[in-house]
């Protein structure tokens, strides 16, 4: 449970960080000077699809459930998914942040269980093509090129991830055992380090190696 609260925390900042990211590339300036206009334009967009979307997709789940059966219902909170997804887009961040969003309602609902069971199906087909489409972008020979540079990191990453881990829970009054378990077992980098580098390196913010590097530590960890 402690490893899967570090987990969601990393994750939540993983979406903060895309999203400034994608801004700056919208927006066309990288030095950094609208951060916290991004940050601040963030938050509203936030709250107010918040409180729409609590407002809404219960009402919506509710009445679903008495009046469709279930491949319609999935049908439904896909479309909601895909909505929300490109509304976020469109307003200048991430279609991470309008997925996530709309999971962190569903999971407010009293309808999150019936919700993972109809979606368990398609996250499945989705992460599978989602990890191909990742793959096909990928040169062996750049792993290989970079391999120096990738274990250097992955080594670093091993080491310094348990320990950042284990001190903050251990401050936190975490028993020490149970802190050192869970910065173990919170060690691997994620698949958001795929999507952030790779948008880093379409906007040429950072250089076409840091692409090969995500991938390369995220296998190796």
């Amino acid at each position: 449970q402690l490893a899967m609260g570090v987990a969601v925390i990393e994750e939540v900042v993983a979406v903060v960080m895309l999203t400034i990211l994608n801004s700056m590339v919208k927006f066309g300036r990288g030095d950094g000077t609208q951060v916290p206009e991004t940050l601040l334009k963030l938050g509203a967009f936030v709250v107010l699809a918040g409180v729409v979307g609590l407002l809404l997709v219960p009402w919506l789940l509710k009445r679903m459930s008495i009046a469709a059966d279930e491949e319609l219902q999935t049908l439904g909170l896909a479309g909601l998914l895909f909505g929300l997804a490109v509304v976020a887009q469109a307003a200048g961040y991430s279609l991470a942040l309008g997925a996530f969003l709309l999971g962190t309602i569903v999971a407010e609902t009293p309808h999150r269980h019936q919700v993972e069971r109809t979606f368990e199906g398609m996250r499945d087909v989705f992460s599978a093509v989602f990890f191909v489409a990742i793959g096909m972008q990928i040169d062996a020979r750049e792993l290989w090129r970079e391999g120096g540079l990738i274990v250097a990191v992955a080594t670093f990453t091993l080491v310094a991830r348990p320990v950042a881990v284990t001190a903050g829970l251990s401050l936190i009054g975490t028993p020490l055992k149970d802190g050192l378990r869970t910065g173990l077992t919170a060690t691997p980098i994620g698949e958001f380090s795929f999507i952030i580098a790779q948008l880093g390196v379409v906007a040429k913010v950072v250089p076409a190696r840091f692409y090969p590097l995500a991938v390369g530590v995220s296998l190796v960890t």
